[in-house]
């Protein structure tokens, strides 16, 4: 059974990592809500995919990754969720990653997503 992990995005800007019954308070009048006291920003929690890159670091719903595609090129591409699974533009119907390696995320890095084209 896989593990539900996420991370948010504190106010101060750090990376909170949690489990399910971490969450506290949750105010949308403010689009804060709290992590074991620690105010995050609403809008910026991601899931664990449940995969490790290639230098075992844990991939998470945001990351950016680095890959040979197959005509081996390198590509950077954010991972997502959609139509029930996690996904990678590029390489494949699942979330194959033992090839990859996390070069960002889309919330500590947005500068980066400006790079990639779809």
């Amino acid at each position: 059974m896989r593990e539900l992990k996420f991370r948010a995005q504190s106010l101060n800007g750090d990376l909170i990592y949690f489990g399910l019954y971490d969450i506290g308070a949750i105010y949308s009048d403010d689009s804060v809500f709290y992590i074991k006291g620690i105010p995050c920003r609403m809008g910026t929690e991601e899931q664990f995919t449940d995969r490790k890159d290639s230098k075992g670091k844990e991939v998470y719903e945001g990351d950016l990754v680095k890959f040979y595609d197959k005509d081996m090129r390198v590509r950077i591409e954010q991972v997502y969720w959609a139509t029930g699974a996690f996904w990678v533009n590029g390489i494949g119907d699942k979330l194959q990653i033992e090839d990859t390696r996390i070069v960002g995320n889309s919330t500590e890095n947005p500068e980066m997503l400006r790079k990639i084209s779809y």
